[in-house]
């Protein structure tokens, strides 16, 4: 069995530390794996839909953490492809939102990502605003557009 193999059998723990192909930086695991191979992870204000097979575990679970093993086999999950990535805006000011999203848009180029998530709540609009003339003047940004489920979220194509 390769190491590739093994890696995508290790049993994993939400709260656990984790690692994306392509990222230097820790993330901690939120979700499980989902029916579609996905995991959720985040760092900071930063959370990101992952595929299951891009991850690697940094750490072992904490005592008492109960052991979850993906629900798909290696060979079930699907091919490698760009993921979603997912910011949340709240509680930031207009700059630091701005510096957030500078920040979330280089990792999501680096990490090939198709589209990202920006959360930025309905509120007095101030980040709302700021985030339409972020995505209108950014050169990366095929296209945007508000969330039609949920309106405080947008969702920008790369």
């Amino acid at each position: 069995m390769s190491k590739t193999d093994n890696q995508a059998q290790q049993p994993l723990v939400i709260g656990q530390l984790v690692t994306i192909r392509g990222f230097r930086q820790k993330f901690t695991l939120v979700t499980t794996p989902s029916n579609k191979g996905t995991v959720k992870v985040s760092s900071g204000s930063i959370t990101m839909t992952v595929k299951r097979q891009d991850i690697t575990s940094t750490s072992e679970p904490k005592v008492g953490q109960k052991k979850v093993k993906s629900s798909l086999p290696s060979a079930f999950l699907p091919p490698q492809t760009s993921s979603s990535i997912t910011i949340d805006l709240h509680g930031l000011t207009v700059a630091q939102a701005l510096a957030a999203l500078n920040e979330l848009l280089n990792r999501a180029l680096l990490a090939n990502a198709a589209e990202i998530r920006i959360i930025h709540g309905l509120g007095t609009g101030k980040l709302l605003a700021a985030t339409e003339t972020f995505l209108q003047q950014t050169p990366q940004i095929k296209n945007h557009y508000r969330d039609p489920a949920n309106s405080g979220v947008t969702v920008a194509w790369l």
